[in-house]
């Protein structure tokens, strides 16, 4: 018997030749999507996700979380569902392949503001040679324009302050942070969703103390640091020192670091709110994958 269907799921049911009985190994079973439902929705209704002010994220340790997704022919994790009142809630990406050797900027006397950074430019650069240029033409129609929180902070604080210092045009040392910054495709992550990922039992222990056991609690670790071999760049500029922006360590703490220094970047991608999942279940060997009908 084939094709039995049961709610959402499919049931196989399938007998081999010359047995009388099914065996339990004759059947099998494969979940499908709820139809008529956004990435968004799919996943608000049915994933494990913790409230945080920006929207519904995933947190924990790297073993217990599923949001494995196949984007741009690639493997990328989902931080989460991102609340936007207006033009519908959406989901934020992250790829698990690192671009080495990165600077965030060339020089010293070139700052740390994100906007307009050797960084910020090569990751949205859509002509040969720069990264959005890269992407697939099926997954540059799902990415839309993000809004990128790029308030300057500093490494020791914790998630809540790490938000609200994010999210809040600042002024250190006669430089200016304006936030947020708009009308780009491709970012980083900002401290912030670095810290929120963990168990929130860790959501009050400042970045510079997550190497303290929250790194092992915390799946962006392994994600960003290539489990701990080495150093991630986040998008956020290091309030006390123009010269420097905010990273994750390979030891799973955050720092801060000269803008000319090279360290891996992980990018960052918002979906359309329209992207809807087709198949899988969030697990490293069966990832979601998504469609997008619209332009």
């Amino acid at each position: 018997i084939t094709g039995v269907s049961a709610g959402s799921a499919t049931i196989t049911l399938s007998q081999a030749a010359g047995t009388t009985h099914l065996a339990a190994t004759d059947v099998t079973y494969t979940a499908t999507i709820e139809p008529g439902l956004t990435a968004a929705e799919y996943l608000l209704a049915n994933a494990t996700l913790e409230e945080t002010p920006y929207g519904n994220v995933y947190s924990g340790a790297n073993a217990n979380v599923e949001n494995y997704v196949t984007f741009n022919g690639g493997l990328w994790r989902i931080l989460g569902v991102y609340t936007d009142a207006v033009n519908g809630d959406k989901l934020k990406i992250v790829s698990t392949t690192r671009i080495a050797s990165q600077t965030y900027n060339n020089s010293q006397s070139d700052g740390n503001v994100w906007g307009g950074s050797r960084l910020e430019q090569y990751l949205n650069q859509d002509t040969e040679g720069g990264y959005y240029y890269s992407l697939s033409s099926d997954a540059k129609n799902m990415i839309a324009d993000g809004s990128w929180d790029v308030g300057a902070c500093t490494h020791k604080i914790a998630a809540a302050a790490a938000y609200e210092c994010a999210t809040t045009t600042n002024t250190y040392n006669n430089v200016l942070y304006t936030t947020p910054l708009t009308n780009r495709k491709v970012g980083l992550i900002a401290i912030y969703e670095y810290l929120y990922a963990a168990e929130s039992t860790c959501w009050t222990t400042t970045g510079y103390d997550y190497d303290g056991g929250c790194k092992n609690k915390d799946w962006l670790f392994s994600t960003l640091t290539s489990s701990g071999s080495s150093n991630a760049w986040t998008l956020g500029p290091y309030g006390a020192g123009a010269s420097f922006a905010l990273y994750v360590t390979g030891l799973g703490y955050v720092s801060n670091d000269q803008v000319y220094s090279t360290n891996g970047a992980s990018p960052v991608v918002y979906l359309k709110s329209g992207v809807t999942i087709t198949d899988g279940n969030g697990q490293y060997e069966t990832p979601y994958t998504l469609a997008y009908s619209g332009s």
